[in-house]
């Protein structure tokens, strides 16, 4: 892999989001970095099977690699509810990272800076549908786990929930709790929120160079039109020519 920016090097694709040492950098308060992969037209989720998922044609294990590498330097992995859901149903993609099985020296990472095996897992809940208890106790099982809404969902015990009222709170709750770093994990919808309420540091994005094209399509911030638009400065840009992607990463101006 080519790293281009801030410097230029070949550089081995492993460890190379591990080098940047996220924690080291979070000095003032709670830092949240978002991961996207995304096709050339911009979408991160198309319809297959039935369902809005991570298109078939871009999903790497390349990108994967790296997606693991962001979520094992954090305290806290932000999901959607939704992913709950369809793991309760077998039918989500993948579970909460960190997959400590295919990526063992993920886990020895942590040890070595005395964390937890497992950054703990909130879950971003909308409304009140019912969160699939029998996924939650599985989840506890490996991991601290808390679900965030204004009220605690169906299914969810009151020691599991914590008091959410919108997304301006989440910052809150993140300091409240000593998180040094979040990493957010969840739909376009749900960074669109994050980003209007002001919060967000930093987004990886993983540009796949295909043109997918479909008519039924997530991007990676979706809702209403955001006034003014949120700024993103350059801040690393790798060329994974094996992989037919590029890596950015780009910093809240």
């Amino acid at each position: 892999m080519e790293e281009l920016f801030p410097i230029r090097r070949q550089r081995p694709l492993q460890g190379a989001f591990l080098d940047l040492d996220l924690r080291a950098q979070t000095t003032h308060g709670p830092r949240i970095v978002a991961n996207f992969l995304s096709s050339l037209d911009g979408k991160i989720a198309c319809e297959e099977e039935g369902r809005l998922r991570v298109p078939k044609a871009i999903a790497n294990a390349r990108d994967w690699r790296l997606f693991q590498e962001l979520a094992a330097q954090a305290d806290v992995v932000l999901v959607a509810s939704r992913l709950v859901r369809e793991c309760a149903k077998g039918v989500a993609q993948a579970p909460p990272p960190v997959d400590v099985t295919a990526h063992p020296d993920l886990a020895d990472w942590r040890r070595a800076r005395g964390l937890a095996p497992q950054p703990a897992l909130w879950i971003l809940a909308s409304g009140q549908a019912p969160i699939p208890a029998e996924v939650l106790r599985a989840w506890k099982a490996e991991r601290a786990l808390s679900v965030l809404a204004p009220a605690p969902p169906p299914g969810v015990e009151e020691g599991d929930w914590l008091c959410c009222p919108d997304m301006q709170a989440l910052s809150g709750l993140l300091r409240a709790h000593g998180v040094q770093l979040a990493y957010f994990a969840a739909g376009g919808r749900l960074f669109r929120r994050l980003l209007a309420a002001g919060l967000g540091d930093e987004l990886f994005l993983t540009i796949r160079l295909q043109v997918l094209a479909g008519e039924r399509f997530s991007t990676l911030a979706e809702g209403e039109g955001l006034m003014p638009p949120e700024g993103f400065a350059l801040k690393g840009l790798w060329h994974d020519a094996e992989g037919g992607q590029i890596f950015l990463r780009l910093g809240r101006v």
